[in-house]
């Protein structure tokens, strides 16, 4: 906020950044912020009515916008440490995909006129269409693909490259619902509560136990997983001997049986044959040649038209914040920034949080930003929106600086 006792007002509003997704988010916002001003000047004592009327008149000097505009902004206003005409067009969304779409026929007939072997391949087994739509796909990830890496690889190489990342993933996945199953914690208890008096099962229980206590390790899940299965059962125990009282072998019984149906569960789950693979990787290879003829004729399309789209703003942004040849411009821009204000914060990526980090430099975490989002009301992942990232810098801010936001405006009693 700012305080009718602040010195230069025009300045200290100019100081403040508040970024949204959308025209109308933006528009809405700066308009309740408006509509606050004028009601505070209405109320104000005589004493501080001029000086709110002075913030009231000067509310536009504050830089609210989409984050799109902002970025448009500070590039024209370096526009030689940016390489960019000062006058460029932004494209919007619908002018955009025209451009794409006109761009991806155009390059399609030059590479079938030229009998380019990928399309010509592409083309045998997939119609226009579908092949449109993939090379769409690859086209929306253009900024977070390395051509350079991956056009270098073979099919067996990018097939092997899967199996890599797919374990990982699997054997982290496979562990969270492992640790988490309710099978696991009924044996738990189970063990901890029974001792049997037989070596063998006095074996097994101290197994299970030293097991369970090192699941979070996913390097040694496949071994963890096959030591549960040999040891949560009775098999090649004395019912007489390991076990004087029936009923606790007969609940050991139960709930191994359980816990072993649902790990073996966990291990069908999810298998990866990078031989069965390898067709798939050979179309990726021939989809991530055509698309880079695409995007380099795009790009000097953009360039011949002097123009940006949304995501180029973004982008240019980042490499203009972080340049090494242009230091003072990240300095510059950051201290011009009092408080950054970011709404649905929820729908950000990777790059706009990248972005986010330029713009506060050392003092993300020291009361410089503030956002806004909820996790559940993300709605642009077909955007790369990726709302665990609100939940990282969430964990990231001091405590008390977390707040929660209870009172809810847009549902009614009844569905609450």
């Amino acid at each position: 906020s700012i305080s009718p006792a602040d010195g230069n007002k025009q300045n200290a509003l100019s100081d403040l950044v508040a970024i949204t997704f959308t025209d109308r988010a933006a528009r809405e916002m700066r308009d309740r912020i408006r509509a606050k001003c004028h009601q505070r000047l209405m109320n104000a004592s005589p004493e501080e009515a001029s000086q709110w009327l002075e913030i009231y008149r000067h509310i536009d000097s504050a830089r609210v916008s989409t984050i799109h505009a902002f970025c448009a902004a500070l590039l024209r206003q370096y526009p030689v440490e940016s390489s960019l005409d000062p006058n460029f067009n932004v494209l919007d969304d619908a002018a955009t995909e025209t451009l794409l779409a006109e761009t991806i026929d155009t390059q399609l007939r030059d590479n079938l006129a030229q009998r380019d072997e990928a399309t010509l391949a592409l083309m045998v087994d997939y119609s226009l269409r579908e092949l449109r739509i993939m090379l769409g796909q690859f086209i929306t990830a253009r900024h977070s693909i390395d051509f350079e890496e991956w056009s270098g690889k073979s099919p067996e190489e990018i097939a092997q490259a899967w199996l890599a990342f797919h374990e990982s993933k699997r054997n982290l996945i496979a562990m969270r619902k492992l640790v988490s199953a309710a099978e696991v914690d009924r044996v738990k208890r189970v063990i901890n509560t029974i001792e049997p008096v037989g070596d063998v099962m006095a074996q097994r229980f101290a197994t299970l136990r030293a097991t369970f206590a090192e699941l979070g390790d996913t390097d040694r899940l496949h071994e963890h997983l096959q030591i549960l299965q040999d040891n949560a059962q009775i098999k090649g125990s004395s019912p007489a001997k390991d076990w004087p009282d029936p009923s606790e072998r007969q609940l050991f019984q139960k709930e191994a049986e359980k816990l072993r149906k649902r790990i073996k569960a966990i291990q069908d789950v999810g298998e990866f044959d990078p031989v069965e693979a390898l067709p798939v990787a050979k179309y990726g290879l021939q989809l991530l040649e055509v698309t880079r003829d695409i995007v380099a004729a795009y790009e000097a399309r953009k360039q011949q038209l002097a123009a940006l789209d949304f995501d180029d703003l973004m982008i240019r942004t980042k490499q203009l914040l972080t340049s090494t040849e242009h230091p003072h411009v990240s300095r510059r821009v950051a201290a011009g920034i009092e408080h950054l204000l970011i709404d649905e914060f929820q729908d950000t990526n990777q790059l706009q949080v990248e972005l986010v980090e330029a713009l506060c430099g050392e003092r993300k975490l020291s009361g410089k930003l503030f956002i806004v989002g909820d996790f559940k009301q993300s709605i642009y992942r077909f955007r790369q929106a990726e709302p665990k990232i609100f939940r990282t810098l969430r964990e990231e801010m001091p405590e008390g600086g977390r707040l929660s936001l209870t009172q809810n405006f847009r549902s009614q009693p009844a569905i609450l």
